[in-house]
């Protein structure tokens, strides 16, 4: 089990100085997460960054599943 010492808010409110590459990385992770989540047709339903542990060396893991769902049928729940 890896050491998580903040959340996303957090790191994105206290460091002014995050790079182009840390927004990338922090959005590359997050979508393959989402990826993954809805391969396995779960769907989080409360997705903010208090809900998104990071390490010290950026990495991030959802937490937080209370709202979720998972889909048993094959159609979306919403349509756009």
């Amino acid at each position: 089990l890896s050491s998580l010492e903040s959340d996303l808010h957090q790191v994105i409110k206290a460091n002014d100085d995050l790079t182009r590459e840390h927004h990338q990385f922090f959005l590359y992770q997050m979508l393959r997460a989402l990826k993954f989540m809805h391969t396995a047709d779960v769907y989080h339903r409360d997705l903010k960054p208090k809900n998104i542990l990071a390490n010290a060396n950026c990495k991030l893991k959802v937490c937080d599943f209370g709202l979720a769902r998972v889909s048993f049928n094959d159609t979306p729940t919403t349509v756009f």
